[in-house]
């Protein structure tokens, strides 16, 4: 059930945030249709007048079009995250979902040694496989036994009577008391009993290597969502910067063209890398939440 609890927590998050990488990438779509919507009117303005030839005009206008195509495709992306977020929740897949958007991060303070520790500490089914442990520690003692003398010690303590307060008569003692001290030893099945107790250490070297290959299992785990926590952490700042860069590209080409100095392709093209950068900038922070989440997950919490 804890196993269980975990990975609903861990699918919720992935949802969460799947929800905010759709609404983001229908921020960039629709920045990005505005952008070229307002490219191509400036197109058809220099066409009126004779500025540039009826090919320039058409490649700004496929744009502007295929702009709105994106723009509609990642608002159904959004709406569809939703839906998959109500499922997970056991929600009806129409009903509204409101969510706070992350802008920034926190950079993850911790070394891989103590999410290990952590882990090993809380994880479900390390805890499980020490109850096995101990369950076959106690097997092996009582095949253990069976190499040693059976003592059994009983005592009875009797009232008679010819009444029924029992206080004895002419032919019964009033009360008594007896005790008897048993001792059974079989020599004869020592090689059976070596090994019953061989049979149950065998149990116990197979749960020490499931335990030590699961203890494995969760340090590749760990290991994967630290790398991936540092590698989104380190492209974080490297995208926000390429989005400025971006911005401020368009604008210069914006303005060249505007004047005349360069083409529609090159403001296009300008266009283009902006909107790559912005998706690789909100696909960078989310994955580091992502992958502080899985991180959490491989530590046995949430």
């Amino acid at each position: 059930m804890e196993t269980q609890e975990l990975d609903l927590a861990l699918q919720a998050k992935t949802a969460y945030f799947n929800i905010l990488t759709a609404d983001m990438a229908v921020e960039t779509a629709l920045k990005a249709a505005e952008a070229l919507e307002s490219h191509a009117e400036t197109a058809r303005n220099f066409y009126k007048v004779g500025m540039i030839p009826i090919n320039d005009l058409l490649e700004s206008e496929v744009n502007a079009s295929n702009s709105k195509h994106d723009l509609t495709s990642a608002r159904n992306q959004s709406r569809l995250a939703r839906s998959n977020f109500n499922a997970v929740l056991s929600r009806p897949v129409n009903a509204e979902v409101e969510v706070e958007q992350i802008s920034v991060h926190n950079p993850e303070k911790g070394d891989f040694q103590e999410y290990v520790e952590i882990a090993f500490k809380n994880r479900p089914e390390i805890k499980l496989i020490d109850v096995n442990l101990l369950q076959t520690d106690q097997q092996i003692r009582l095949s253990q036994s069976k190499f040693y003398p059976e003592v059994v010690l009983s005592w009875d303590y009797i009232k008679q009577g010819d009444t029924p307060a029992v206080s004895g008569g002419e032919w019964h003692q009033a009360s008594n008391w007896e005790a008897t001290v048993g001792l059974e030893w079989t020599f004869w099945e020592w090689g059976k009993t070596y090994y019953a107790v061989k049979q149950q250490q065998s149990v116990k070297n197979e749960v020490l290597k499931t335990k030590m290959e699961l203890e494995e299992q969760i340090q590749l785990q760990i290991k994967d969502a630290v790398l991936d926590l540092r590698t989104a952490e380190e492209n974080i700042p490297i995208t926000q910067k390429a989005v400025e860069q971006g911005e401020e590209n368009l604008r210069v080409s914006q303005e060249r063209y505007k004047a005349q100095v360069s083409t529609s392709t090159e403001v296009l093209d300008a266009q283009r890398y902006l909107t790559r950068a912005r998706v690789n900038h909100f696909s960078a922070l989310f994955d580091y939440y992502l992958a502080r989440a899985r991180l959490l997950r491989a530590m046995g919490t949430y």
